[in-house]
């Protein structure tokens, strides 16, 4: 059986126990209550937990469109109030006994979240690290425009050794003659190309995000930059997604080169849009989580 399988399913037992075990505690001091009767209770909630942990993800890390902040809410209110229910009529609780039951349920749930997320995050499907992907590829995109703010330029893309990338030379460009791009045109996007940790001191971070769909990896995010004379430059930040299947080559390719980092451009392109992860397809779609500057 799969490591993080075993370590999801024990995490889950513990859970179960000791949020039972705290509901018979809390209870028990006003009421009659078997230990039993509380961690059925318990076990009763666990359909919650895949709607509180993508609630939490999507509120924290999402990028709000739409009605997407709404829903979330929602979610949430609809999970509380289901635990409402059980602990109401299932442990026989009453008012005001099963508000604060329910409250001091919780302190074991946000324990084990914290638990399990330093290594993945527990749950099942991928719509979480999709999430999570695009929250931090929101952060990169401000710490790299802070970093041109400070120096001028933006930080050129590493290999996996953390060795600066080779540029493509556009059109006459024979080399590269400033760090602004100010008189050449050049493309540093052929892979694997990656954010450099150089970027952690500038933006004042305690290190680089992780990429959750590199598992094993240990790599941040693909970072693909253009640098097109006149100081005008564009960069995308790219993961492979659920599918695991990395076409960073593809989506720098098309918005650095084709479209020369026009985000309109690149935007109304149905090229780009059958290269990009759409959750609407299934957690296991095809495509690039992508995130393109300027936007």
């Amino acid at each position: 059986m799969d490591g993080e399988l075993i370590e999801i399913l024990i995490l889950l037992c513990l859970w179960v126990v000791s949020g039972g075990l705290t509901l018979w505690w809390w209870l028990n001091k006003k009421q009659r209550l078997s230990k039993t009767r509380a961690v059925i209770a318990q076990t009763l909630m666990i359909p919650v937990l895949p709607f509180w942990s993508y609630a939490y993800f999507s509120l924290h890390w999402g990028e709000p469109e739409g009605w997407e902040h709404l829903i979330d809410l929602v979610i949430i209110v609809a999970s509380s109030v289901y635990q409402l229910l059980i602990v109401r009529f299932l442990l026989r609780a009453r008012f005001p006994s099963f508000l604060t039951a329910w409250l001091v349920s919780l302190v074991p749930t946000y324990f084990f979240f914290v638990l399990s997320m330093p290594a993945h995050v527990s749950m099942p499907g991928n719509r979480p690290l999709v999430t999570k992907a695009r929250g931090e590829m929101r952060f990169l995109t401000d710490a790299l425009v802070k970093h041109r703010e400070i120096t001028g330029t933006y930080p050129i893309p590493v290999n996996d050794e953390g060795l600066e990338i080779e540029p493509v030379l556009i059109g006459n460009a024979t080399e590269v003659t400033d760090a602004t791009g100010t008189e050449s045109i050049a493309l540093y996007y052929r892979g694997p190309s990656v954010v450099p940790n150089s970027l952690i001191e500038s933006a004042s971070m305690a290190q680089m995000p992780l990429d959750p769909f590199k598992k094993g990896e240990m790599q941040t995010y693909n970072y693909g930059l253009g640098l097109y004379g006149k100081g005008r430059g564009a960069f995308i930040l790219s993961s492979p997604g659920p599918d695991k299947i990395d076409q960073s080559d593809q989506v720098e390719k098309l918005y650095l080169d084709v479209h020369a980092g026009n985000p309109e451009h690149f935007r109304e392109d149905p090229e780009s849009n059958r290269i990009r992860y759409g959750p609407t397809n299934g957690t296991k779609s095809r495509g690039e989580i992508y995130r393109n500057y300027p936007r």
